[in-house]
């Protein structure tokens, strides 16, 4: 089975799993976890060695994040390492988080802009991007280097209104003549 295919397999358990117990919200929770350990190069190697137990490595995550995790996230974890998918872990967090956000009708926007966002801005951004009734969750992030402006991203939509990508433009443009 290939990786997308795997990975959309799991989260569906997951999702299933999630709203039949009412416990999306603790999903949430464990994958951030379950993530911090698929993105860490050094805990990643040390579940999928082959040369220690299941219960051993089991054990040790138990003892490490054991009371960040949920029951069945520990067993989901355990499934992932028995069926040699754990590198699979960053992949299958943003498919259950981004189903998850749909289910529940929330837009997450990245906002870069060059100062820290007004709550009049943030007010009038989450009014325009929410006309589909959404929850909108901005995630805003300052760089100066943009000069002024903003970039919108959702997913892998792209707008970017920032002075800086306007005066490359205008210079591509000038180049031009």
């Amino acid at each position: 089975m290939s990786s997308p295919a795997t990975v959309r397999q799991y989260a569906r358990g997951v999702l299933d799993y999630a709203r039949e117990t009412n416990s999306l919200d603790q999903w949430r929770q464990d994958i951030a976890t379950l993530l911090a350990l698929g993105e860490d190069r050094t805990i990643r190697h040390f579940l999928e060695d082959p040369r220690l137990s299941l219960t051993e490595r089991m054990e040790i995550v138990g003892k490490s994040v054991g009371d960040q995790v949920s029951t069945a996230g520990l067993e989901f974890l355990r499934i992932l390492i028995e069926d040699r998918a754990v590198r699979l872990l960053p992949q299958f967090a943003r498919q259950v988080l981004r189903e998850a956000d749909r289910i529940e009708g929330i837009k997450r926007v990245q906002v870069t802009s060059a100062e820290a966002l007004t709550d009049e801005l943030r007010q009038r951004l989450r009014n325009a991007l929410g006309r589909d009734r959404k929850t909108i969750i901005l995630e805003e992030t300052v760089d100066p280097a943009i000069v002024g402006g903003l970039i919108l991203r959702e997913e892998d939509r792209l707008l970017d209104l920032s002075v800086h990508t306007s005066l490359k433009a205008m210079e591509e443009q000038l180049a031009r003549v």
